[in-house]
């Protein structure tokens, strides 16, 4: 929407101004606009701790926020930043993220590797990927290139999947411990677009 401008006619009380309502209204979808636009917009967030995986190796999910369909009209950029916690140093821990429609790890498609950059003495890390999402199609960095965050190059071909922007999407975070002795939880996630 173009901006709306009230019209406050050519002198003073000469009754060819917008009307009081027709005023605020376009007042109030100029607001709309801007808040509804702001860049970058918090689509998602925990703060909390997610499930605690102790005691397997097995790859399991800690952390999910749901991007609510029409979230994304056309396109536009999705970052997701991660943090997680490791107590223990039996050994390391590998960070997965995969999208689904449903909040699962059936039928979902891993978009990012974090690497495993919790090793046996590391108890923190942090990491930021960032996707563009165009014409139902969600792209980054290839799935072999395993880092915590996209300052990295590669010869790889970007990752390609499919991202339907009309229906809800969840954004999945794993974790698989190398060693039982040790644990780990996703103590943060914060998915944001731009336009």
């Amino acid at each position: 929407m173009a901006k709306q401008t009230i019209g406050i006619g050519t002198s003073a009380n000469d009754g060819t101004g917008d009307a009081l309502r027709t005023a605020f209204t376009k007042v109030n979808e100029n607001f709309t606009e801007v808040y509804t636009s702001l860049n970058p917009l918090v689509i998602a967030a925990s703060y909390d701790n997610g499930t605690t995986v102790t005691g397997t190796t097995t790859e399991t999910i800690s952390q999910s926020l749901l991007i609510p369909a029409n979230t994304f009209t056309t396109s536009g950029a999705l970052e997701v930043v991660t943090r997680v916690s490791k107590t223990g140093t039996a050994g390391g821990v590998s960070i997965k993220v995969y999208k689904n429609t449903t909040n699962s790890l059936t039928g979902a498609t891993q978009i990012a590797t974090l690497g495993s950059p919790l090793g046996n003495t590391n108890l923190f890390a942090q990491g930021i990927k960032t996707f563009r999402i165009n014409s139902n199609t969600l792209t980054g960095l290839a799935l072999n290139v395993s880092s915590l965050n996209d300052f990295v190059s590669g010869t790889s071909a970007a990752l390609s999947t499919t991202f339907t922007t009309s229906v809800d999407n969840y954004i999945i975070f794993t974790l698989a411990l190398v060693s039982t002795a040790d644990s780990a939880n996703v103590s943060m996630v914060r998915i944001t677009k731009s336009i």
